[in-house]
């Protein structure tokens, strides 16, 4: 398909969603209020180093490429306003999958409510997605630093850590193929996992939510793209504080019963460590790891839900955590995190 033909299906299926067109010139108009600072992430996701054709739908990986860069906004407590989009695609791939992708990118972004305003098309040997967010600072004007994290605050999640590394895994193994003597109920919470890999949650409303009822201070939010023990370790290293938290209430029913289904023949104690192994260097969660005054008090129907609590401020520059799971202290060097830019990075993550 050409670059005019491609933009113009992009166009059309713009107008078909009453979504704003930016496209159409050398570069977008974009209107600004000038009170308000602007916040700007990028992020891309490369062929057999993020993610693997034969694993993922079209619709899957358009969705997740927009997704990641709202994570990012999210951790600033920013409002994400305008994406633009920059593909490096192979022959190989049809008219009707850039079609697909497009599709679930646009799903995402309405979602969202992101405008589309510009982007690049090329031709290479495989496929490359680059995504540049553009947003804005909140109503409030708070920037929610990784560095704003305080002594006697508590520590937040806003969903559940370990789905996607569990899901991958489960694809793995099966291929989107579950075997046919698991039950409804199973399967369906399996799918969940797997579902939670290739669709991350937005969670802009969380971050902006915590940012409000933060009365006396601004919150500390990251984005967990590398685990949450990734992600505790960079506010604690960051804010110079210690931080204090329980698991107990990450290994859920779901993540246990993954582990049993891909090693049915391992004992209890090793299926745990497994779980425990998704939950802190899984990666792939895109939730939000945060702290903030005691005690908030959420929706009911809030994501949030509080794990720790932030100790003390320490004088070194490093990280310091201490991390339990049914009251006994979790050795943190037996998991290896992941590290980009290292000769394994394709091996561990390419299939994703």
């Amino acid at each position: 398909m050409r670059e005019s033909l491609i933009i113009q299906k992009i166009r059309a299926k713009l107008q078909a969603r009453k979504l704003r067109d930016y496209l159409g010139d050398d570069a977008a108009v974009i209107p600004k209020d000038s009170s308000k600072r602007l916040i700007c992430s990028q992020d891309s996701l490369v062929e057999s180093v993020h993610f693997n054709l034969e694993s993922i739908y079209p619709e899957e990986l358009g969705w997740k490429s927009l997704a990641v860069n709202i994570s990012d906004l999210a951790a600033m407590a920013a409002i994400p306003r305008f994406a633009f989009l920059s593909l490096s695609f192979p022959e190989k791939l049809s008219d009707r999958w850039l079609e697909r992708f497009i599709d679930g990118f646009l799903d995402c972004a309405q979602r969202a409510e992101i405008s589309l305003a510009g982007g690049d098309l090329t031709r290479a040997d495989r496929l490359f997605v680059s995504v540049c967010l553009l947003g804005e600072e909140n109503s409030a004007q708070k920037i929610a630093l990784r560095s704003n994290a305080q002594a006697n605050q508590s520590i937040y999640l806003s969903g559940q850590f370990g789905y996607s590394a569990a899901g991958f895994d489960l694809v793995r193994k099966f291929k989107r193929e579950f075997p046919k003597s698991i039950d409804l109920k199973n399967l369906k919470d399996l799918k969940d996992l797997v579902e939670k890999h290739f669709r991350p949650a937005i969670r802009v409303k969380e971050a902006l939510e915590l940012v409000d009822l933060a009365q006396t201070s601004t919150p500390a939010i990251i984005d967990s793209s590398d685990g949450l023990l990734d992600s505790l370790e960079r506010i604690s290293r960051e804010s110079q504080v210690r931080l204090e938290l329980s698991l107990d209430s990450l290994l859920d029913q779901k993540l246990m019963q993954a582990a049993a289904i891909l090693a049915p023949d391992k004992s209890k104690e090793s299926q745990i460590q497994q779980v425990l192994n998704w939950i802190l260097v899984g990666g792939e969660d895109y939730e939000l790891v945060a702290t903030a005054e005691r005690d908030l008090v959420f929706e009911k129907k809030s994501n949030w839900q509080k794990i720790g609590k932030v100790l003390s401020k320490v004088e070194n520059t490093g990280s310091e955590l201490s991390l339990k799971y049914q009251g006994k202290k979790i050795e943190l060097k037996e998991f290896k995190k992941f590290v980009h830019f290292t000769e394994t990075e394709a091996n561990e993550k390419g299939n994703r």
